[in-house]
């Protein structure tokens, strides 16, 4: 059994490290991803373990596995990036597993993260959502979460740029 790093009871979301054996599931997952379009294309398991050892050891990330602690099930991935404790801000990101989607998984890990990031010493979150994305959207515009503006041809899929929406989360708010 993998222990566990964090649990919030109010929003029954668990955070835990990411293994070697989410591999698989995290490959779909991170060619799905918008975000990771820009970073890394995962297409084999060496590529896999390349981008596995780097996330596993760069400070300024953190990536957990997202548990619903109702069924015990992996339903995504949370990260914060580019952590400056110093001044107290990161940027966030969730993708939920495709077949997890639709459940009000988004809100619950949304909110788990910003307790961790709080319990990390972080005061204010960065996200950013593609701009058709209206479920997420609907998520990161409610408690305390404000549009800061569009960021104009954020990510290009396939042969079109898509825009996304820049958000600010201030956990103390």
């Amino acid at each position: 059994m993998i222990p566990v790093l964090f649990e919030d009871l109010k929003h029954r979301i668990a955070f835990r490290d990411v293994v070697e054996g989410d591999l698989p599931v995290l490959l779909v997952t991170l060619n799905d991803s918008w975000q990771f379009r820009h970073h890394w294309r995962l297409n084999n398991i060496e590529d896999q373990l390349r981008w596995f050892k780097e996330m596993s050891t760069n400070p300024l990330n953190c990536n957990v596995i997202a548990i619903d602690m109702d069924v015990g099930d992996a339903v995504g991935l949370y990260r914060l990036t580019s952590i400056d404790l110093t001044r107290g801000f990161a940027n966030s990101a969730i993708d939920i597993f495709k077949d997890k989607r639709g459940r009000g998984l988004g809100r619950r890990v949304l909110y788990t993260g910003g307790e961790y990031a709080k319990e990390k010493g972080l005061k204010t979150l960065w996200l950013e959502v593609l701009e058709h994305n209206a479920a997420s959207l609907v998520i990161h515009t409610g408690r305390g979460l404000k549009v800061l503006g569009v960021r104009r041809d954020a990510v290009r899929i396939g042969s079109r740029f898509i825009n996304s929406v820049v958000i600010e989360w201030r956990l103390y708010e």
